[in-house]
């Protein structure tokens, strides 16, 4: 008989790129050894929830070129947390309902878990997997309270803000957990080499080349947006608009030389098409 306490817990992250405040993390890592693996969610265009008209798209919202950035960077960031807690990083692409059952076999998870997701494609897509899977647990990890925690007396949801408001705040008031942000401690001694976390670098590097543009062009007028212009590659362009100090390489003068720039890209564009 297999040893459960050696056989991994596989972490399915998604919209939740994180090590803290993390439950499904936290409640693998609690039973053993972890592993994390992330997915660019390709599926076969065209499915829906259900066959009825006007069903919604099975599946997450396809991500935007700007959400494609924050996500290749994030990908790294979650990498080097996970190997500090001695979890390593598996990334694919392809479709979830293939990827997630076989990872799990290959590496014998002792069991699967995510963070829920709520948008009906994303709900119907999950619950598939979830019926594929020997052992699965979902998790809070979006929302202050579960949409089935708060309701009315009679069982029903709210249609007043106030009186819900009023029943979500006694609901966190009295949660079981007390408000636990879900720390992950250190794993069991586990070490990722660092041959092992540069392959996922790599992995991570060639999904944003296989899903999203060659090169970036930002533009920010915002001391917020300095982030994103010091972390542009040799490749990228980071435009300014309007003065001040700034990490990008280029400056225009306001939000009217905007319009000209992105006119001006789009001939090119047109012209090279």
């Amino acid at each position: 008989m297999t040893d459960d306490s050696v056989r991994p817990a596989l972490v399915w992250f998604r919209d939740d790129l994180r090590t803290s405040d993390h439950a499904a993390l936290a409640h693998a890592a609690e039973a053993g050894p972890t592993i994390g693996l992330y997915i660019a969610e390709e599926l076969p265009p065209g499915e829906t929830v259900t066959d009825e008209p006007g069903s919604p798209p099975l599946g997450p919202r396809p991500l935007g070129g700007a959400a494609k950035w924050w996500l290749h960077h994030s990908l790294h960031a979650l990498a080097d947390g996970l190997a500090e807690l001695g979890i390593e990083l598996l990334v694919d692409a392809g479709d979830p309902r293939e990827i997630v059952p076989r990872i799990a076999a290959e590496i014998g998870a002792v069991a699967v878990t995510w963070q829920r997701r709520y948008a009906p494609g994303s709900r119907a897509l999950d619950a598939e997997i979830k019926a594929s899977l020997p052992s699965v647990s979902s998790h809070p990890g979006h929302l202050l309270n579960e949409p089935w925690e708060v309701a009315t007396k009679q069982g029903h949801p709210y249609k007043v803000f106030t009186p819900f408001s009023r029943a979500a705040a006694d609901n966190l008031a009295t949660a079981p957990d007390g408000g636990s942000d879900h720390q992950v401690p250190r794993l069991h001694r586990r070490v990722v080499s660092e041959d092992t976390l540069q392959a996922t670098h790599a992995a991570i590097d060639a999904l944003a080349r296989a899903s999203a543009a060659d090169a970036w062009l930002y533009l920010g007028d915002d001391i917020t947006d300095e982030s994103v212009f010091s972390q542009l590659s040799d490749h990228d362009l980071g435009l300014k608009v309007g003065g001040g100090d700034t990490a990008a390489r280029l400056r225009i003068a306001d939000t009217g030389a905007v319009r000209e720039v992105l006119q001006r890209l789009l001939a090119l564009r047109a012209a090279q098409s």
